[in-house]
């Protein structure tokens, strides 16, 4: 049986590209998942050594007290909440859609861990990623950041993409040049990247911006948007 380093564990979003990372820098691994193989993950990643848990975050306990046997080799989780014993875990910070990125974007993505046996590179010798670590304590408030940062962000733009299309009839490419605008604004900086009405604190127009908007649930959060950066970023 040919031997393999890694072994990834998932068919998903993550999976996929964790498998399309290392075929393109030329490391072997074998994949596998509940729903393509009918043999074990002990079975089939018996020669691995490293095992990379590319599961939802919610499953992956309960699937090593399934699969306990695994716990002999080194485990990998990318969750970037969860700190479970004896499995380390390194976050890739990026978003992952359903195209596959390029080698030169996968190497560019940052990996952040705690307080680990080994480092990020003791485990990828052959990735050359940016590695950063941060105190075990500091775990929930960087992942809730990077929620508010992708997943917040995302809603908003979908909200905006939806009623310009549904309310407006405006396509959405209209809007991709000040979304990209907005984002280069924050590359450059951030600290005075805002502009508008709430950046002015143009009361009025912020009264118009509130009423105009047919959902309650919007009226409030354009209100808490307008209370928080006045309270903690003006």
């Amino acid at each position: 049986m040919k031997k393999y380093r890694y072994g990834i564990i998932g068919n998903g979003c993550l999976a996929t590209h964790i498998a399309h990372y290392l075929k393109l820098e030329g490391i072997s691994h074998i994949c596998w998942s509940r729903s393509e193989d009918r043999s074990s993950p002990e079975e089939k990643l018996k020669s691995c050594s490293i095992i990379l848990l590319a599961i939802k975050d919610s499953s992956i306990t309960e699937f090593l007290l399934l699969h306990p046997n695994l716990k002999q080799k080194t485990l990998i989780h990318f969750s970037g909440a969860l700190k479970i014993e004896n499995v380390m875990g390194f976050h890739p910070l990026m978003t992952f859609s359903g195209n596959l990125y390029t080698k030169k974007k996968y190497r560019s993505i940052s990996f952040i861990g705690t307080t680990e046996k080994k480092t990020f590179y003791d485990v990828f010798p052959h990735l050359k990623n940016p590695y950063y670590t941060i105190n075990d304590d500091q775990k929930s408030l960087y992942h809730a950041l990077c929620v508010i940062s992708g997943n917040f962000t995302t809603i908003l733009w979908q909200k905006v993409f939806k009623d310009f299309e549904t309310e407006l009839n405006l396509g959405k490419e209209v809007l991709i040049p000040y979304m990209e605008q907005i984002v280069e604004n924050l590359k450059l900086d951030h600290k005075n990247s805002l502009t508008g009405p709430i950046k002015r604190d143009d009361k009025k127009t912020i009264k118009l911006n509130i009423k105009a908007l047919n959902s309650k649930l919007w009226k409030k959060i354009y209100k808490l948007f307008y209370e928080v950066y006045n309270k903690e970023l003006r």
